[in-house]
């Protein structure tokens, strides 16, 4: 006998010195099966142990390296060589603001008869979404102006209609929004063994395999629109760019988790459990640019578009961390027949999902296009509950 079912014998011994009927009706003492289930109710009369269950999930997810311009505001464009701001200018970063989505996670489990082990697999489904807007306007160089991540339009032919020439009006407006969404699937296989040091804590180790993806897509639309007035001429210029960009990743690895249940009595227990994973796979990142370009000017009209695609391919490995809390409630219905709801606090943090790449963005609009990398870590965190039952 290992030292797992040793101290699991302690337990059983003490038990039943103290008269607990519960352990009293425990079949054979090499049976771990006590009040302390991880999992559900105490059913001591059966021979193995099938459940199933549900999770409703309410989280709001969080991701960094989603910027997608900057806003210049207070700043006089005076030169009309680098375009450079004079006077106290403020910089605002927009970034899209994630929301409260729902998700689900169904999952089943079984414990031979009489052994400490537990089969189980469950699948996580969630689809979460993040949005912002903004219009900016700017008059004879004085105002605000939108610098877009991933805008090809800061060129001078639109920088100029932030320059103030002598009997000429110039004014810019620019209206921007950003929309993500992306779609979440995990699924897990995994052997666990329960251990009680006493009679009302239990802990479960867990190894297993994890199979998963994540699909990113960015949706990002500028709008330009420049007028200037001088004389008896007049020119107005207006842009629309739409970049669509989609940041997929797909994997699998291993994981390692600890459960643990802590009873408090009346059926109810703390529950609380680690998980830890890696997984080797793949991002398959593709941006897709498109302009449609306008420019009327007295006796004159220009029109055009550009398309623009690029496809980049990544081998990595991806660390996914998962960190849960929260309180149980036990029952049974027969001695073969139980069920439980649990509320829940859960995190998951999912590190270097963001692939995706961008232009620098700085207060120079002369040092604007610069390649950089713009990586970040997608995060998850919000409320679970869950019901299950077990025969």
């Amino acid at each position: 006998m290992n030292w797992p079912n040793k101290i699991i014998g302690l337990c059983i011994f003490a038990l039943i010195a103290i008269g607990d009927t519960k352990a009293e009706s425990l079949q054979t003492p090499d049976c771990c099966w006590d009040q302390c289930s991880l999992t559900s109710a105490y059913l001591p009369d059966c021979d193995s142990r099938v459940y199933f269950y549900g999770d409703a999930l309410f989280f709001k997810p969080h991701e960094n390296g989603l910027a997608y311009g900057m806003i210049h505001s207070g700043a006089q464009f005076v030169d009309a060589v680098t375009f450079s701001p004079t006077g106290e200018t403020k910089t605002r970063i927009k970034s899209p603001d994630f929301k409260w989505d729902t998700g689900f996670r169904i999952g089943a489990g079984y414990y031979p008869q009489c052994s400490c082990l537990e089969f189980s697999t469950h699948w996580v489904h969630y689809r979460g979404s993040a949005n912002d807007s903004l219009q900016t306007s700017a008059k004879n160089g004085e105002g605000d102006f939108f610098v877009g991540t991933w805008s090809n339009f800061v060129e001078p032919i639109y920088l100029q209609f932030l320059i103030p020439i002598e009997n000429e009006t110039v004014s810019l407006d620019i209206e921007a929004n950003a929309d993500l969404k992306f779609r979440l699937d995990m699924v897990d296989v995994e052997a666990g063994y329960e251990i009680n040091p006493t009679n009302c804590f239990c802990i479960k180790p867990r190894l297993g395999i994890r199979i998963g993806a994540i699909d990113q897509t960015y949706n990002l639309c500028n709008e330009f629109f420049g007028r200037s007035q001088a004389a008896s001429v007049f020119t107005k210029d207006s842009s629309k760019e739409k970049i669509r960009i989609t940041n997929n990743f797909s994997g699998a690895g291993l994981l390692f988790g600890l459960d643990a249940d802590y009873q408090i009595g009346c059926g109810f227990s703390f529950v609380g459990s680690v998980t830890a994973a890696l997984l080797k796979g793949h991002f398959k990142i593709h941006e897709n640019y498109y302009a449609d370009i306008s420019s009327r000017t007295t006796g004159d009209s220009f029109e055009s578009n550009v398309r623009a695609k690029q496809k980049e391919r990544l081998e990595l490995q991806r660390a996914i961390a998962d960190f849960e809390l929260g309180i149980l409630w036990t029952s049974s219905i027969n001695d073969c027949l139980g069920f439980w709801v649990k509320l829940a606090w859960e995190q998951h943090l999912y590190f270097g999902q963001n692939q995706i790449r961008a232009l620098a963005i700085s207060q120079d609009a002369a040092s604007l296009g610069i390649a950089q990398s713009n990586r970040g870590d997608l995060g998850l965190q919000g409320i679970s509950l869950s019901a299950g039952v077990e025969f």
